[in-house]
């Protein structure tokens, strides 16, 4: 029965003994492992999702400046400068903020995992999504409702 338990979190936690290695796991492993995760979580009616291209696109910005990092060490203000690389690469201030929150997710799912110490996270929560007005991230224009004239020419 130990045997069992012992296998089930091993696979469980991506191979690794729970709490093994805790400082050395790096920012790169834990992206492999969460998309690994996302591929077969983000599925719905057996079709995936179109919450994979974002996660996609916010894991690529956060592996091209930290891949190299110990998960451990990520704080803050990593997490703000990765955002500052989304307002840089002309995103709009929602779509920064969907991303922000994908990163932050991705932490919480390895401390769920025990990859990441908790602390970790705690401290990424910390981060404040940007507020309109506030930042140099663009602005999105409102959508507006289709005039009725448009409406009733496609009715008919």
């Amino acid at each position: 029965m130990e045997y069992d338990r012992l296998i089930g979190e091993w696979l469980a936690n991506g191979r690794r003994m729970p709490g093994e290695s805790l400082e050395g796991i790096f920012i790169a492993e834990l992206v492999q492992s969460y998309w690994q995760f996302a591929q077969g979580y983000y599925v719905k009616n057996g079709k995936k999702t179109d919450e994979l291209p974002g996660l996609k696109v916010a894991l690529r910005f956060l592996v091209e400046r930290y891949g190299n990092a110990l998960a451990n060490d990520f704080g803050p203000l990593a997490l703000e400068a990765v955002r500052n690389r989304f307002i840089d690469a002309g995103h709009c201030r929602k779509y920064c903020n969907q991303n922000t929150g994908r990163i932050k997710r991705m932490f919480k799912w390895g401390v769920s995992r025990e990859l990441v110490d908790v602390a970790v996270h705690q401290a990424l929560a910390t981060v404040s999504g940007l507020r309109k007005g506030k930042s140099k991230a663009n602005e999105t224009k409102p959508v507006l409702p289709v005039d009725d004239a448009i409406v009733d020419l496609t009715v008919k």
